[in-house]
C-alpha cells in the first residue's frame, strides 16, 4: 500500500512538472562575489560597456518536454547586460580594485562581450541533467593606448529529479563562479603586469 501511495505521489509530481515545462519561467539568479582582495594594482578601472552578443537573446535557456524537444523559454528578471555589469563590478570591488567614475581620466577601460549564456536540460526518464554555459570576452584598454582581449568559457551541470526554477539557476550559478575564477585573476594579472610593463601572458594584443 505504501509503495502504491508513493508511486501515485511521484506520478502526480511528474504530471505537475510536465505541465510546468510548457510555461516560460522568469529566473532570478542569486549571486555572491567570490573574489578575495588582490594587491599591486593602483590604477582605477571603469567598466565602460557590456554587450549582449548572444544569438539566442533575450532568453537565457529553455525547458524540454519528455521527448527532449524545447517546450518553453527561460528568461532573466533583468536585462542580461545589466545583470552581468553588476556582477563584474561586485567582483572587481571585492578583489580590491578601485572602480573609476565615468568622468575620471587615466582609468583603465573594461568592455565585456557576452557570447553565450544558456541553460539547457537533457531529459531522460527519471532524471534531468541541466547544463549551463557562460562564454564572454574581456577587452581591456590602457591609458597609454595599449589594448588586450581574452575569451573565458565555463560549463557546469547539475542533476534534478523534479526540476524547478531553482534547479535551472543552480548550474548557471556554478558556471558563473567558474567563469569568475578564470577571468578576475587573469584581469588582475594583466593590470599588474602592465603596471610593470611586463608581457601579458594569455592575452591577445589589439592593434588599432
Amino acid at each position: 500500500m505504501k509503495i502504491m501511495v508513493k508511486n501515485l505521489v511521484l506520478g502526480v509530481a511528474w504530471l505537475q512538472i510536465a505541465g510546468c515545462t510548457l510555461i516560460d519561467s522568469t529566473l532570478s539568479i542569486d549571486y555572491q562575489p567570490l573574489s578575495k582582495p588582490f594587491s599591486g594594482v593602483e590604477t582605477p578601472v571603469f567598466l565602460s560597456r557590456v554587450e549582449d552578443a548572444r544569438p539566442e537573446r533575450p532568453r537565457i535557456g529553455c525547458k524540454k518536454n519528455g521527448y527532449g524537444s524545447e517546450s518553453a523559454d527561460l528568461l532573466l528578471d533583468v536585462p542580461l547586460e545589466m545583470w552581468f555589469a553588476g556582477m563584474i563590478n561586485q567582483e572587481m570591488r571585492a578583489a580590491g580594485l578601485k572602480l573609476a567614475s565615468p568622468e575620471e581620466t587615466g582609468a583603465v577601460l573594461l568592455e565585456v562581450k557576452i557570447e553565450h549564456f544558456f541553460i539547457e536540460p537533457d531529459v531522460s526518464f527519471g532524471t534531468v541533467e541541466i547544463y549551463a554555459a557562460v562564454v564572454a570576452e574581456l577587452k581591456v584598454f590602457f591609458p597609454d593606448g595599449k589594448a588586450f582581449r581574452r575569451r573565458f568559457a565555463a560549463y557546469e551541470h547539475a542533476s534534478s529529479m523534479l526540476p524547478t526554477d531553482a534547479s535551472y539557476t543552480e548550474p548557471m550559478r556554478l558556471a558563473l563562479e567558474a567563469w569568475v575564477r578564470q577571468a578576475l585573476p587573469a584581469l588582475h594579472s594583466l593590470l599588474a603586469r602592465q603596471a610593470g610593463q611586463e608581457q601579458a601572458w594569455g592575452w591577445t594584443r589589439m592593434w588599432s
